[in-house]
């Protein structure tokens, strides 16, 4: 008896063996949990023309993008937002059983190219709080000078004939919600030449500047009426622009 209570000792504790063995080795096997989906951004705000990129982390599989309002912002398959015009809207995306969001708003560009041959007090008014600057050394007797607030006072302004009250100047060196023929602050270079030479502007001079400076080039763009001057950054971006009439 007492051999037959040994012998199935050993068949417990040999089966026990086999039971914690084979519990580890599904512990050890069994696939991590997948991490929970989520965007990279939940809110956003763009200029119209813009294009920002939504992507999905925690998620292998392809998710699914939807605007709520196309109009004011779209998104491609892949998670592309490109601004339309101004307003709000939410992007919604689909991973899953997961619905996550981003939401959109879309503020509107000045383009200043509109007002270059018209009267500049309606400049003023779309330009929002502008005021008259009477030191800058650029200000002739026959010109007013008027800045953005002062809250980002050289950032944008324009120089207009006092008698003809048409535009002769206008400067742009980092607000990113007004654009010359296109052209935006910090786009690349390549982009905002392409922007110009359909506008019929031709590049008459590319001025290398030295490798102590912090910009990389002067680029010198002319057609009839007026010339436009790009400062490039080491980058190949855009860093300020400025309209001169002839």
């Amino acid at each position: 008896m007492k051999k037959m209570t040994q012998w199935g000792k050993k068949t417990f504790l040999l089966f026990l063996t086999f039971v914690i063995a084979a519990g580890l080795s599904l512990t050890l096997t069994k696939p991590a949990k997948a991490a929970s989906a989520s965007l990279n951004k939940t809110k956003l705000t763009m200029y119209t023309g813009d294009s920002s990129k939504l992507t999905v982390k925690g998620y292998a599989k392809k998710p699914v993008f939807k605007s709520s309002r196309p109009s004011i912002a779209s998104v491609t398959k892949t998670g592309t937002v490109t601004a339309r015009k101004a307003g709000s809207c939410t992007i919604r995306v689909k991973a899953g059983k997961k619905t996550l969001s981003c939401r959109i708003t879309v503020k509107k560009r000045l383009e200043l190219s509109k007002y270059l041959n018209k009267n500049y007090t309606q400049l003023k008014k779309d330009a929002g709080k502008l005021k008259i600057n009477k030191n800058t050394p650029f200000t002739y007797s026959n010109q007013e000078n008027y800045i953005s607030t002062s809250k980002d006072p050289y950032s944008f302004m324009f120089w207009a004939n006092t008698k003809t009250k048409k535009l002769q100047t206008l400067q742009n060196t980092s607000r990113k919600d007004i654009t010359l023929y296109g052209v935006k602050i910090n786009e690349k270079i390549s982009t905002a030449h392409k922007k110009l030479l359909k506008k019929g502007f031709k590049l008459k001079q590319r001025r290398k500047l030295s490798s102590s400076s912090p910009r990389k080039e002067l680029r010198t763009y002319q057609k009839s009426g007026g010339t436009i001057t790009i400062s490039v950054t080491k980058k190949d971006k855009v860093e300020y622009y400025q309209w001169n009439r002839k």
